[in-house]
């Protein structure tokens, strides 16, 4: 504000006095030369008083005199509520992507030009008609705002009185056009935007963007808070100025449109105001699109504040006097920074001494999640793995001191990931994880029991941390075998029942590789007690009547008897069970479900109150085993256990011995003259031949999704060029494994 309004507010600034927390201990920097311009223009005065328009000035932009350069001052940090604040950076080198001044030309107003400019540059040296700027060069009110540069700035931005400035600005949006996710872990006071003053004694108003539509214009504004000269504070520089204006005329010439010189300002304070988005009413998870600043009477609710139709158009320099400035922006605690995180999860069969392999992004028929933890475990930010077995989490807000998570699971969970351990398909194994680059929680491959997630610890200069590793196992990839298997049935109406629960008990020698529970019949509950401890910690519920209520449900929140037939109308054999109980060698319980009889097997989870306990299994040493049932109506169960040796995978069998069926009629070569005898004729059990002495068969190369297009039957063979592997349809009978329908990449085995 100029000092000629310093009087007629002096009376109001006396009578104010600071409360609340302002910012503090601002740090201004000057290592950076100044561009330089010269210009000679007229003065934009008529009467006998300052810069007048019949005299030529000579300006000299950049420089303190004539031989020296000017230095730059920008606003590097300050604090508040004693933590150290500095610029959260959207595009380099300035605070906001843009910025839009909103005019509004109204008939009578005495602003006519759309193009009006008001600002002021601080002079260093006057000498006659010469004068030496140290502040750079600037035609646009927009660019005077967007900037870090704290010694020129817009001279009253909200002032249209006839006397003094004169303008038409009804509104600045201070735009971010990306957006930014407010996170939801971190205090919001530890974000803000800082707003800069020359003098610090103006009253203003301050909104968050909240939307902007198809052409990037503001269509929706938070809560219009106000903010007084009681929220500024001093940064500590000072400077003497001198006021720019053109025309104010509706259709200026091009040479009324150039600045020009019109008053010089005694010395004042650079002020600033910290506004916290928890003051502007933001919330975690909300995306804001930044701010926008308004005189001071203006009102929520009776005025027009997107469309600017109804405001009023005659605010005096009292009530728009902002001398807005550049060298504010967006500014976060010190301890607060954009984070970003990358990795990978991998078919790796070699073991945790180096997490590496092939690039998975699904387990079976399963995707695969990547989650971003807080320390409370709730979500941060959750992206799908990609074909090739990469994730990558969008730059995020996160406070740099604290030590976050990532977690690999099948689940798709929203809110919080409260789960010790992933749900991995049947059979498959989680090899280990490894910290990644530039990770302060460690380094190489995490000592420990694997469970797909890995500790992170940002770098405070660089909060990047890249290629973090997952190392997961199918189970077509694990050989195991069965351990003294023991088969359990019973089948009462009730009122026969020996007991209640009925229970069944069985010895299962040391296995290392866990224990495997097969369900082929159940009417309709079901528990166990495995080396003294429960399966669950309430009876496993798949029937609502006459029970406390189902407990167990898919993880895609799919439901039994709402998504299934009843549980006692659905059977299963040994090889397709209808649930099935996995314990790992840890003693983790994942379990599985058909949703027909005879279907795939789908990963469960327990609800309601119910979850599983963590099992003790005995490697060396005998294991007791209790199958439990609560009796309701009629209660049957039949299935069986067996605990899990895990073996060499090896394929070895016989050869085949016998006459052959027949022998091969077609044959296709590239060879001049056969080199062996009788072929094709000499090649068993054929239907066609191929041979060639430097030729390669190369067979149809599609990605995923034109695989997925096909209508595949049964042994069809294609290349995927996604996954970089020759894949086979099994379809729904694949015959050694259920994990293997569909599509499978062609690895080791037996040809089956």
């Amino acid at each position: 504000m100029s000092i000629k309004k310093n009087l007629q507010l002096s009376a109001i600034c006396i009578a104010v006095s600071l409360s609340g927390q302002t910012a503090s201990n601002f740090t201004v920097v000057q290592n950076q030369s100044a561009i330089t311009t010269n210009v000679t223009r007229p003065g934009y005065n008529t009467g006998s008083s300052g810069y007048l328009s019949s005299t030529n000035y000579n300006l000299f932009f950049g420089r303190t005199n004539s031989s020296t350069t000017g230095t730059v001052p920008k606003l590097q940090s300050f604090q508040f509520n004693s933590q150290n604040y500095v610029p959260f950076t959207q595009s380099g080198t300035i605070p906001y992507d843009r910025i839009a001044v909103n005019r509004r030309i109204a008939a009578g107003m005495t602003a006519q030009n759309p193009n009006k400019f008001t600002g002021f540059f601080e002079n260093n040296l006057i000498s006659g008609n010469d004068t030496y700027f140290k502040a750079e060069y600037i035609e646009t009110l927009e660019d005077l705002i967007n900037s870090y540069v704290i010694n020129r700035g817009v001279d009253n931005i909200f002032s249209n009185s006839t006397t003094g400035t004169t303008n038409n600005v009804e509104r600045v949006d201070l735009i971010l056009d990306a957006g930014v996710v407010m996170p939801a872990n971190i205090n919001l006071n530890k974000l803000g935007a800082l707003l800069l003053d020359r003098g610090g004694n103006d009253n203003y108003k301050v909104a968050v963007i909240t939307s902007l539509d198809a052409t990037g214009k503001v269509s929706g504004l938070g809560n219009l808070i106000s903010r007084n000269q009681a929220n500024f504070s001093s940064t500590g520089y000072t400077l003497t100025s001198t006021v720019f204006q053109n025309a104010n005329s509706a259709n200026p010439s091009a040479a009324e449109n150039l600045i020009r010189p019109s008053e010089n300002i005694s010395s004042q304070a650079i002020s600033g105001d910290f506004v916290t988005f928890s003051e502007l009413g933001v919330a975690g998870g909300q995306v804001i699109y930044g701010i926008s600043v308004f005189p001071n009477d203006v009102l929520q609710g009776t005025h027009d504040l997107i469309n600017l139709s109804n405001v009023p158009s005659d605010t005096d320099g009292t009530v728009g006097g902002l001398d807005f400035m550049g060298g504010g922006g967006f500014f976060v605690a010190s301890d607060v920074a954009p984070a970003t995180v990358n990795g990978n999860v991998y078919r790796d069969i070699d073991g945790n001494t180096a997490i590496n392999g092939t690039g998975i992004g699904s387990a079976a028929s399963l995707p695969l999640y990547a989650y971003l933890l807080a320390s409370n475990n709730t979500i941060i930010s959750k992206v799908a793995v990609d074909a090739s077995g990469s994730f990558s989490f969008p730059s995020t807000i996160l406070e740099v001191s604290n030590t976050y998570t990532v977690a690999i699971d099948t689940r798709n969970v929203t809110g919080t990931y409260s789960f010790s351990s992933p749900i991995l398909p049947s059979g498959w194994e989680i090899v280990g994880e490894d910290y990644g680059l530039n990770n302060l929680a460690g380094t190489g491959v995490e000592s420990g029991v694997p469970n797909l997630r890995i500790p992170v610890l940002f770098n405070s200069t660089n909060p990047s941390v890249n290629n973090i590793k997952f190392g997961i196992l199918p189970a077509e990839d694990i050989c195991t075998q069965a351990v003294n298997g023991s088969t359990f049935s019973w089948d009462y109406n009730g009122s026969n029942a020996p007991s209640n629960p009925v229970t069944q008990s069985f010895n299962q020698p040391a296995a290392n590789y866990g224990f495997v529970l097969d369900i082929t019949k159940l009417d309709n509950s079901f528990n166990m007690i495995i080396n003294g401890t429960p399966l669950a910690t309430q009876e496993i519920e798949f029937q609502s009547s006459g029970t406390s209520g189902i407990n167990v449900q898919f993880v895609d929140n799919s439901s039994y008897e709402t998504n299934t037939p009843f549980i006692y109308n659905m059977t299963g054999t040994q090889t397709d069970p209808i649930i099935r109980v996995n314990i790992s060698p840890t003693g983790t319980v994942t379990m599985f479900g058909s949703k027909s009889s005879g279907g795939p097997l789908f990963p469960l989870k327990l609800v309601n109150g119910n979850t599983f306990n963590t099992i003790t299994w005995n490697t060396s040493g005998t294991n007791t085993v209790v199958a439990t049932q609560n009796v309701v109506g009629a209660t049957n169960m039949s299935g069986r256990g067996y605990g899990l040796n895990r073996v060499v995978c090896s394929c070895i069998k016989p050869g085949a011995t016998g006459t052959p069926l027949g022998y091969t009629d077609l044959g296709i070569t590239t060879k001049a003259n056969l080199n062996v005898n009788n072929w094709p004729k000499n090649v068993p059990n054929g239907y066609m031949a191929l041979d060639s002495a430097g030729k390669g068969l190369v067979i149809t190369h599609v990605t995923t999704a034109q695989r997925d297009a096909l209508v595949a039957v049964e042994g069809m063979v294609i290349y995927n060029t996604d996954l970089g592997c020759v894949q086979l349809y099994r379809g729904n009978n694949p015959s050694v494994d259920n994990a293997r329908r569909g599509w499978n990449c062609i690895t080791k085995g037996c040809n089956e």
